[in-house]
């Protein structure tokens, strides 16, 4: 039985999986309310919030078979303006390039590398707000 991903929040909580889908939701929502992932602001006269957008994902094993249901909330920062809290946005996402390069300088100096996904939970170095400068 091959299992479509919903496109929208309403495909998702009103489907044949909506039992997973839900939990899916809840254990996104708790996380990012453990990581003070968002605030109450007042927005300025004639301003409005970005959208968001739920994303749903079925993580599979090798063997094809259900390993999780992910949903995730995504901000629609496509709509965001150049000088309006244009720079107060931070991507997890890491560049291919950068990526290669890690891999190729342990290839290189034959270093080990592991592969590993990271269910979050509430944790201090994720409860804090941290400025890097790299």
């Amino acid at each position: 039985m091959d299992l479509s991903e919903p496109s929208t929040f309403q495909e998702a909580v009103n489907g044949p999986d909506q039992v997973h889908w839900r939990k899916a939701i809840r254990a996104e929502l708790k996380s990012m309310r453990l990581r003070g992932v968002f605030r109450a602001a007042k927005l300025p006269n004639g301003q409005r919030a970005i959208g968001t957008k739920w994303v749903f994902k079925i993580k599979r094993k090798a063997d094809r078979s259900i390993e999780k249901y992910k949903a995730r909330l995504v901000a629609k920062g496509f709509k965001q303006k150049y000088g309006i809290d244009y720079t107060e946005t931070f991507s997890p996402v890491v560049k291919y390039v950068t990526l290669r390069m890690v891999i190729a300088i342990a290839k290189y100096f034959g270093w080990p590398l592991d592969q590993l996904d990271v269910f979050l939970k509430a944790s201090n170095w994720m409860a804090t707000s941290t400025a890097w400068n790299w």
